[in-house]
């Protein structure tokens, strides 16, 4: 605990598979050039500086499972660093500062999506993509209005909306939810009916 920031990482270059750089105090991730066989990142409660502090994460071509959780500062992905890491299967980034979810369209291995405590008011299909392979997902404690739309993401069992501003629960949601859906939370919203 207490890493500033990250010198060199060369010596690793080869071998490293899972990478823990979780609390400590990095301001952005830095040397990952030479760790591309890298598969599972965890750089929860940091202080990254914002987007740009992630440049690095697009030389983890092998990246399945990235932790970017309590860093407040990042609103989101940019494209050039998450298209390299096409092969992301969960990310997780719980109570960071994100609005916007276009990156994802570049994310469509994605069967774990976890963006609990951010800013997020709109799910827009067309920009997230269909996210075919999605199977849970995790949207609570945001600032949604509505049920997003989901029905493209064809292999969703596990829903979680907690504690978000929804007041009503449309038929399309119901009609896709009730089909495949095992775990459904909409626990501390607004709704006052369900029909």
């Amino acid at each position: 605990r207490g890493i500033r920031e990250i010198a060199d990482m060369d010596h690793f270059s080869t071998k490293l598979r899972r990478l823990d750089l979780s609390k400590n105090k990095l301001g952005r991730l830095a040397c990952f050039q030479s760790l591309g066989g890298v598969s599972m990142l965890n750089a929860s409660d940091n202080e990254l500086q914002g987007d740009s502090s992630l440049e690095e994460l697009r030389y983890l071509v092998e990246l399945r499972t990235l932790n970017i959780s309590n860093n407040p500062k990042i609103k989101g992905l940019r494209s050039h660093i998450i298209k390299p890491i096409s092969k992301l299967q969960a990310l997780i980034a719980t109570n960071c500062g994100f609005t916007k979810l276009g990156f994802l369209r570049h994310c469509q291995d994605l069967n774990t999506l976890v963006l609990s405590k951010n800013q997020l008011q709109v799910w827009v299909p067309s920009d997230v993509g269909a996210l075919e392979k999605l199977q849970k997902i995790s949207l609570g404690y945001n600032q949604l209005k509505v049920v997003p739309d989901l029905h493209l993401c064809v292999s969703l069992t596990e829903i979680r909306l907690n504690s978000n501003l929804i007041e009503e629960i449309d038929d399309r949601f119901v009609r896709f939810a009730s089909s495949r859906v095992k775990t459904l939370d909409l626990s501390s919203n607004r709704i006052s009916q369900w029909h």
